[in-house]
């Protein structure tokens, strides 16, 4: 099962944030990691 993965993440004040996205050796799970600048809910799309 090949698909397109990606991600997205935004600061609480709406500013997108970069973000990595790695998929793992087994290739069915990805790894997503981005630091956080500020406090607050963050969101994440997948």
């Amino acid at each position: 099962m090949d698909g397109d993965v990606d991600v997205k993440v935004t600061a609480p004040d709406d500013t997108p944030l970069p973000s990595r996205l790695t998929r793992l050796r087994n290739g069915m799970v990805y790894r997503a990691e981005y630091r956080p600048v500020m406090i607050g809910l963050h969101r994440i799309e997948v």
